[in-house]
């Protein structure tokens, strides 16, 4: 073995410490980039598989009642490759030992031998046969323990109410499909198997009920490759418009395609914002650890060089020691970000409906992995190995030039109001002004991951608070089966128990400013009610005025209008009018993209007189069974929602998945202050050791002496505090508006209970670990020490 090479494995045995911290903290880094861009291949390669292989439609729409025989115009569109169609329709479902309300989403089966586009795909059991079968989807079955959804055998069936008439099925078997990934029904916000199934049953048990024979209410396309799909959108809705069709959907527009998007896109930002922080921090560990093993053997350079070593294997020698560290990192790191991966994409099987999800570790996610820690540990290394190439033999044979006592540093040094440990301490934080702001920054960067780690709870409380406490405060929600009068609301109002009755109307809608598109919907509300009322920013209501337009945040951005811009509204249902209104307000939603105005405007607009899509309902809690089981057995009702329900799903399901990442974030920001504090503990005992064994021959206790480390690294934390919590509070703004998707706006929200935890967690890993190095400094061999030469 080489001499440089076994003097590397020593120097690596001696800086054993401060290697394993600098490995951890690169380590940190590396885990979350595994972590976030493998479960973005994972789940990228997952969808794009179960979309090609199920034939997930590229272009879908809804109509009323479309005969049969055209399908043959739609099929000659150009570009079209496959059309098919099928009855879709909502549905209340009662299953046995479960009070609550329970929707659905029906659809119908093709004959066999057909092409199917959609397709589902068995988990258990068996296809549906006969009219009285039904296939479930398998969340649903688990959740219920139906028979094949899991659970144990049982004789209990289901109930379909569908538009006034009772089915009972018996379910087959379970299934997923791609155009339900997501399983979300009317009025939710996620998915929630408990309380939204969806079904599919043979294409004759659903003509009848729906008076659908010989007609289909759902179209479904798949693209030729040379397709033009803006063409064939608009062929489409031409062609059905007479029959009730509203625009036609491209694959990105559809509800369950846009949360694994947003879903995406959020694993995409972790994966570009939050490495380069830790990486940052591991770069400046290496310089300051390389830098110091340099200055303290300069006298060895010299030789080495006048030996005849060269600058660049010198060099090279004590790159090995930063090489080793971010190779350690690396494989430490990568273990850690498949262990992470596993857990989190646990959690994303648990809500998405994909088939065999797993966390795979693509070649490619490795590889950038190791180029991101290869640069860090050039990056950290690059200052001292080139100041070490340029020592000369005779100036590196001379000790270096003490630093100078003057200034503040000097007048520190001479205070009588500190004694002896407590001059040292400040003497050091003052001398060396590069290094305590190096050690403050990489202490702040952790705090203020803390902070990020932690505000996602904020995060939730707000959300809930604003969607549940501040604008939404009905009890029920009701959609019907299809538009009503308004006269349906007096029915709804006669139910004994219900307090009082909102009308809701909603129309699909384009909405256009300058150059920019977006498709949402356009929800008529009652200005008088304040059931579902609007807030803006500051929560304060907002007023819906006659003719008057209000845009949410989301859609506001999307479009880049505000108050005063004039957008054009291209509905797309009734007689499809284009309004052109000005926007009059902005207001402040969590869930989606709407736009709201007076209900009897768009009324108006639409042609159609006094409408209603679905309503809102206060009713009183104590009765609240007997409310639901009446809504229920009207035929016009097609969904019913309890406020309760929602509320406690979303908020599980939510608290769920930023736990995890709240528990993760909250660890590696732990490592991340015990490996600062670590390198600057241990360099501070190497640089002050002679003085620290001085003290102790001259009659200094054990800990006197560590107050001076101890103090060093406490105080650095100290410093660190508010410059962290500001960074905290700044990156977690910026976290909340990049993982705002189409689907969910996070709200920006920081308590002083998550500001508390931060410095907790800042402080905690930092006595942890000034304890460690005072046991070092409580082991200091005083002869050998004060033997060896200064």
């Amino acid at each position: 073995m080489r001499a440089l090479n076994r003097k590397l494995l020593r120097d690596l045995w001696r800086l054993r410490g401060q290697v394993l911290a600098t490995a951890l903290v690169i380590g940190a880094g590396i885990a979350l980039y595994v972590m976030s861009a493998g479960m973005l291949a994972s789940l990228t390669a997952t969808r794009d598989g179960w979309y090609a292989g199920a034939r997930f439609v590229d272009i879908s729409a809804q109509a009323r009642r479309v005969p049969l025989p055209l399908l043959e115009q739609l099929r000659a569109i150009p570009g079209v490759a496959l059309a098919e169609g099928r009855i879709t329709t909502l549905a209340r479902v009662e299953v046995a030992c479960f009070d609550e309300p329970v929707n659905a989403m029906l659809h119908s089966l093709p004959e066999a031998g057909a092409t199917q586009l959609n397709a589902v795909q068995l988990v258990r059991g068996r296809m549906p046969e006969s009219p009285g079968e039904i296939l479930l989807s398998d969340g649903f079955a688990r959740a219920h323990g139906l028979p094949g959804g899991g659970g144990e055998a049982s004789t209990q069936g289901i109930a379909l109410i569908v538009q006034g008439a009772r089915m009972e099925m018996r379910v087959t078997g379970t299934a997923i499909a791609p155009d339900h990934v997501m399983t979300i029904g009317p009025g939710n916000l996620t998915s929630d198997d408990l309380r939204f199934a969806v079904g599919w049953a043979p294409r004759h048990a659903l003509e009848g009920p729906t008076d659908q024979v010989g007609a289909f209410s759902e179209l479904m396309i798949r693209l030729a490759p040379d397709a033009r799909p803006q063409a064939v959108m608009r062929a489409v809705d031409r062609l059905l418009a007479p029959y009730g069709g509203t625009s036609a959907l491209a694959r990105h527009e559809l509800s369950s395609d846009r949360f694994i998007r947003g879903e995406l896109d959020q694993l995409a930002v972790m994966a570009r914002i939050l490495p380069p922080i830790f990486l940052s921090v591991a770069a400046f560990l290496l310089w300051v650890m390389t830098g110091r093993l340099i200055a303290t053997e300069r006298e060895q350079i010299g030789l080495m060089k006048a030996f005849g070593y060269r600058g660049r294997e010198i060099a090279l020698h004590y790159a090995g020691v930063a090489g080793l560290a971010a190779v350690a990192g690396l494989l430490t790191g990568s273990l850690a970000g498949l262990l992470m991966g596993r857990g989190i994409s646990a959690i994303y099987a648990r809500f998405f409906a994909f088939p065999g999800l797993q966390f795979r570790l693509e070649p490619e996610v490795f590889a950038i992995a190791a180029l991101i820690a290869a640069a860090a540990a050039a990056a950290g290394a690059a200052g001292p190995l080139r100041a070490a190439m340029r020592l000369a033999p005779a100036a590196a044979m001379q000790p270096p030039a003490p630093p100078a006592f003057r200034g503040r540093a000097g007048r520190a040094g001479r205070s009588a109001r500190l004694d002896a440990p407590g001059r040292m301490l400040l003497r050091r934080l003052l001398r060396w002004p590069e290094r305590t702001f190096l050690g403050v920054t990489g202490l702040a960067l952790a705090t203020g991951l803390a902070v990020v780690a932690s505000f996602s709870a904020d995060a939730i409380d707000r959300m809930l608070d604003q969607s549940f406490n501040r604008a939404s405060r009905q009890h029920v929600s009701v959609v019907f089966a299809e538009e009503r009068g308004r006269d349906a609301l007096a029915e709804l109002a006669a139910i004994p128990g219900v307090r009082a009755v909102q009308p809701a109307h909603d129309a699909p809608a384009l909405f256009v400013h300058g150059n920019r598109r977006w498709r949402d919907a356009l929800v008529g509300i009652d200005p008088a009610a304040d059931m579902v009322r609007l807030m803006d920013e500051d929560d304060r209501p907002v007023e819906v005025r006659p003719g008057g337009l209000v845009l949410s945040r989301a859609l506001a951005d999307k479009l880049g209008a505000r108050p005063g811009s004039r957008v054009r509204i291209e509905v797309e249902s009734g007689r499809r009018p284009v309004l052109d209104l000005e926007v009059r307000a902005i207001a402040r939603t969590s869930y989606g993209t709407p736009a709201w105005l007076d209900i009897d405007t768009l009324d108006q607009v639409l042609g159609e007189g006094p409408r209603v899509t679905g309503a809102w309902l206060l009713i009183d809690p104590a009765q609240a069974g007997s409310i639901v089981r009446a809504i229920g057995e009207r035929p016009m009702v097609a969904g019913v929602t309890l406020r309760t329900a929602v509320l406690g799903n979303l908020d599980a399901q939510m608290r769920e998945n930023f736990g995890t990442f709240r528990l993760y974030s909250l660890a590696i920001a732990a490592v991340i202050v015990i490996g600062v504090a670590y390198n600057s503990g241990r360099l501070s005992f190497s640089e002050q050791v002679r003085d620290l064994a001085t003290m102790r021959v001259l009659g200094y206790r054990t800990g006197e002496i560590g107050r001076v480390l101890i103090g060093e690294i406490i105080a650095l934390s100290i410093l660190a505090l508010p410059f962290g919590l500001a960074f905290g509070m700044g990156l977690a703004w910026f976290v909340s508006h990049s993982f705002s998707t189409d689907m969910f706006t996070i709200p920006y929200a920081v308590s002083g209970r998550t500001l508390a935890l931060a410095a907790l967690t800042t402080l905690s890993a930092a006595i942890v670990t000034a304890m460690l190095v005072h046991r070092r400094a409580a082991r200091i061999d005083l002869v050998r020490v004060l033997k060896s030469r200064d």
